[in-house]
Parts: C-alpha cells; structure tokens; sequence
C-alpha cells in the first residue's frame, strides 16, 4: 500500500513539474511574441535617438523625417554665413550662395535603417532608449561661387610690393625707398574652408585667414650704390618725318628709368614690347626683306643702336646684337644695333656688382641715353666702340635696253647700293691713353645690285 501511495505522489509531481513548465514555455512565448509586435510597429520608424546634422528624429516616419528636415533647412540656411577673418577684416558670404544641395533622403534612409539588421533584443533596447546616433548629411555646393568669394577677400588683402625707385633731375639722384607687400595665402583659405564645409547646417562656418609678407626685390640699400653717370651717347633724327620722331619718342620713354640689377639682362624688345598702332606706334621706313618700306614702328633701330653705344661706353658689352643689312644713316658702320619683334633683339647682361639705371631723353630732335652707376666701377678708366675703315663690296648695275623710251634716255629702276665688311672695336682708354682693343663684331652690308633702262626708240 505505501509503495502505490509514493507512485501516486511522484506521478501528481510529475504531472506539476509539467504543468509548470507549460505555464512558463507559455508565458515565455507570448513575451516573445509581444517583444516582436512592439519591434515590428517601429519598422517603418526611425529609432530612439538616432539624429541627423543634431536634429532628433525619434519615431519619425521616412516622410516625416524629409519634412522636417526640408522646413529645419529652410529656416536655417537663410541666416546661416561663412565668415572669413583677416587680421582686423571680416568678408562674409551668404551661405545659400555657394547653392548647397542636401541629400536628404539618403541621410533619412541611412536613419531609418539605423539598428534593423541587429537582433530583437537589441531592437527593444535601442526602442527604448539606444545610445545617441547623429548621421551627417551629404551635400554638394558650386565650388565656383567659393572661388569668387575667395578671390574678391584676395583683391582687398593682396597688396604687391614696390621696388625702390630712381629719380633723376638734371644729375641730381635721388633714392626712394621699397615697400614691402602682403598676399593672402589663398592656397590655405581654399583648404581650410573645403574642410570646413561639411554638411554641418546649424552654425555659422568662421575660418581665419593668413597673409604672408611679401618683400620688395629692388631696396634702397642696393640702388644707393648709384652714384653718377658712366657713360652717355646721343645721336640726331632731325631729318625725320613726324611718323619716326614720334616713333622714336615713345621707345626711348619705354627705355628710360629701367634699372638692371647685377646678373640681370636688359632686353631690348621685352622693354619695349610688341610695336602696336595701339601703343601709339606710325608707320615710318624700316629695313625689311632688303628693301626700305615704311611699317609699323620705323626709327626704334635708331634708339636701340643709340643705348648700344652708351652701353658698349660704360663697358656693358653685349650678349644678343645684330646689324642692318644695309648701312644706316644715323649710325657709323659696325656701330649700330638692329632689332625685330620676335626675331632680332638687342641685349647686355650687368657684369657689375651694383645696379644700372637707363636715363634715355629726347629733346630737339636728338636721342640721348645716360648710364648711371657706381662710378668707382670704372675706376680711371673709359670706353669708347670704334670701327675699323670698311671693305667695300661693289655693286653692280645691269643695263637693260628699253625700245619704250626715246633713245639715249636713262631710268634708273633699283639704285645699286655697296655692301661693306668692317670689324669694330671696344677701346679701353686709362688716363686719357688707349690701354686695350678688344674685338667686338665682325659685321657684313649687303649689297644690292640695281637696273638701269635705256631708251632705244628713235623719232
């Protein structure tokens, strides 16, 4: 009897341990399915504390978020400003100039997503209070208005330096100082306001701006070694048509108050420039193809050949010089210097340790240029360029019979002119005696031939 008692009592245990075990496996199942209903009404909404740009969009649907993300951008970008500081000066540019584009719905859709691909447990806690999320948005912007914005900040900062200066009356020097400048360090703005534009659209974006000194390459210090002239040379264009004297009037000015720093090369046509009627150049005579026709800046050989001379006096000998491919009027021959825009020029180089400065004047139809410098650079010495008596090369004239013209009647069609073959020199003279005679140039004139017609036709 007692044994069928402890079976009937371990079987009613039994029967409750399973009970029991129901119960919870119940309980525990429609826990589950709770949880999983609550997860599930948050599928089409943005968890807990997930944030775009710091605007918290907690529980907010996909199109309830772009709504009032589109209306917070609205508000915000009207009054929102970048603003560049230099030193005591503030450029400020509207912020919606640069045209941000937002992309809205990717930032939304990247929120929405946030936490969906963890597990339910992990969904309940982030439901229910996850740890803070900010999602940034993207944008893009037209970099070309950031550009102009940049460049006009540079237009109001950049201040170029300014060399020292020359000024000349009547011999008398006068010295004046440099200035140094300042530049914006655009290369740094533009990078540091790129960096700064992030997206980010609920504060203003301030950036400072940096200046670099930038210093003048001609001082005082170096120009004060100017002391007086080294050497003139004139030469006189009173037969000139107006055309040429105006021609030659505007190159000497082209010339005159250049300073050449020791090492530097003075060039003719860099100083002058292309010959332009814009510029105020006529047309005049020049030697062109071997022949004399008048174009576009005629007479401006005179005044390179007249700064040769000068040059050649103060012992600036030349690295690029060339001569007419005829005999000049104003020039001895093997003394004069030709030059064309892009083809021919006429150079020195500085070999002294102090500056040269080019005082070119014209008054009563003379050309005039004086060389200034350290006049202890040429100690007791002076240089003149000399020529050698030329070889002349004969022209020749063809005589052509004319029936056209009553006989024995001459018309000469192409005047011959002698080519000439001369050496020049640069004498250098000490105490009023010729010390040295360096050659300078070995140069050939042209000749040209001419044609004469004569009249055979008889009355």
């Amino acid at each position: 009897m007692l044994s069928r008692a402890r079976k009937n009592n371990n079987m009613r245990a039994l029967i409750i341990a399973a009970a029991g075990v129901i119960v919870v496996v119940t309980l525990a199942i429609t826990y589950w399915y709770s949880i999983e209903n609550y997860v599930r009404q948050w599928d089409t909404k943005i968890y807990s504390g997930v944030k775009i740009e710091g605007l918290d969009l907690s529980g907010k649907s996909k199109s309830e978020a772009v709504e009032l993300l589109n209306d917070e951008l609205k508000k915000i970008l009207g009054d929102k400003k970048i603003i560049v500081k230099v030193q005591d000066k503030k450029f400020q540019l509207d912020y919606k100039t640069i045209k941000p584009q937002y992309d809205i719905v990717a930032a939304v859709n990247e929120a929405l997503n946030y936490g969906k691909d963890k597990g339910l447990l992990d969904k309940k806690r982030l439901i229910k209070g996850g740890q803070a999320t900010n999602i940034n948005l993207n944008f893009k912007y037209d970099s070309e208005e950031l550009n102009k914005f940049e460049k006009s900040i540079a237009s109001k900062i950049d201040r170029k330096p300014k060399d020292a200066s020359v000024n000349i009356i009547n011999q008398s020097i006068t010295i004046n100082e440099e200035r140094s400048g300042v530049v914006l360090n655009k290369e740094l703005l533009d990078k540091n306001l790129k960096e700064a534009l992030t997206g980010a659209w609920n504060k203003d974006i301030l950036i400072d701006g940096e200046i670099q000194l930038v210093n003048a390459k001609i001082t005082k210090e170096q120009l004060s070694r100017i002391d007086g002239v080294l050497s003139s040379f004139s030469t006189d264009y009173s037969t000139s048509t107006e055309a040429r004297a105006n021609n030659i009037a505007i190159a000497a000015k082209a010339c005159n108050g250049k300073i050449v720093m020791p090492g530097d090369i003075f060039s003719y046509n860099a100083t002058l420039g292309e010959r332009t009627q814009e510029k105020g150049y006529m047309e005049a005579p020049i030697y062109k193809n071997n022949e004399v026709v008048d174009d576009v800046g005629g007479g401006i050989c005179q005044v390179s050949t007249t700064l040769y001379r000068a040059a050649m006096r103060a012992n600036l000998k030349a690295v690029e010089r060339h001569n007419h491919s005829f005999k000049a009027t104003y020039s001895p021959l093997g003394l004069d210097a030709t030059v064309t825009w892009g083809y021919l020029d006429y150079k020195f180089k500085n070999t002294y340790d102090f500056p040269i400065y080019i005082e070119a004047v014209t008054s009563g139809r003379t050309v005039s240029f004086n060389i200034y410098g350290s006049k202890a650079g040429l100690g007791s010495k002076r240089y003149d360029l000399v020529s050698d008596e030329p070889t002349v090369i004969p022209a020749k004239v063809t005589e052509v019979n004319d029936p056209t013209l009553p006989e024995g009647q001459v018309v000469m069609d192409e005047k011959p002119i002698d080519g000439y073959k001369v050496k020049s020199y640069l004498v250098t003279y000490e105490d009023g005696k010729e010390v040295a005679r360096e050659a300078v140039a070995y140069d050939t004139y042209i000749k040209k031939d001419g044609v004469r017609r004569v009249g055979t036709k008889r009355e």
